[in-house]
């Protein structure tokens, strides 16, 4: 992402970069998962599936928190291990997606930090969720290709039309690439549907392009029906 301040991202809530807690290590593995899961698992599925939930239970429990305190230490490696294994049971995991995003560029062990390989994998899983695109989109901006960025926005926008994650950041990528027409469009449209992060505004101010929205007109009333027993313009009632 361009702008370097929290982005809320979570498959329930707004994307903003995940800070969770961590445990280090690999030795957990064997305990932390039950054998029921043979096959990669739709994340979104889990709000259904009373097997899923339980098995993103236990994997957000033992490997969730460690991704992000080995993250925050600096422990690159330690913190892909513990998001790798949370993506080979739920490929598109929203939050880890966000970690993976957040770490490879920081990591810069290409070879290693497979993330375009594992946005593939999220997508094929499932191709209809907003926040996949918008989590990639955030990867690629972070890594300098803003115009693949925008066209994953859109495809989130396509998807979901009021995702105010990805209004806000298609708004800082046009910024970055000083469209400030329709950097602005988007950003009224996400700070309409509730984004309180400033960052976006304040380029926009800054740069003498913040301009609100005018208001749409109120839409006329539908001219009433008369009531069934009302009498016709002729003077009679129906019979």
């Amino acid at each position: 992402m361009i702008e370097r301040e929290p982005v809320e991202a979570s498959g329930r809530a707004p994307l903003r970069r995940v800070r969770l807690i961590a445990l280090a290590g690999l030795v957990l593995t064997a305990i932390a998962v039950p054998a029921i899961a043979q096959s990669p698992t739709d994340y979104y599925l889990t709000r259904s599936d009373k097997a899923a939930a339980g098995l993103l239970e236990q994997v957000e429990k033992y490997h969730l928190g460690p991704a992000v305190s080995t993250f925050r230490a600096g422990k690159y490696e330690y913190s892909y291990n513990e998001i790798s294994f949370i993506l080979r049971y739920f490929p598109n995991h929203p939050q880890a997606l966000v970690l993976l995003s957040e770490l490879c560029p920081k990591w810069k062990q290409p070879g290693r930090c497979d993330a375009d390989a594992r946005f593939q994998r999220a997508l094929q899983i499932n191709p209809n969720v907003a926040d996949t695109y918008t989590i990639q989109g955030m990867y690629l901006q972070n890594t300098g290709r803003t115009d693949q960025a925008i066209e994953n926005y859109k495809k989130a926008l396509e998807r979901n039309p009021v995702s105010v994650n990805a209004h806000y950041n298609l708004g800082l990528a046009y910024v970055s690439k000083k469209n400030f027409e329709e950097a602005n469009r988007h950003a009224q449209q996400a700070y309409a549907l509730g984004m309180t992060l400033p960052g976006l505004r304040n380029m926009l101010t800054k740069a003498g392009a913040w301009k609100p929205l005018p208001a749409e007109p109120a839409a006329a009333p539908p001219a009433a029906s008369p009531p069934a027993d009302a009498p016709s313009e002729s003077g009679s009632a129906p019979k």
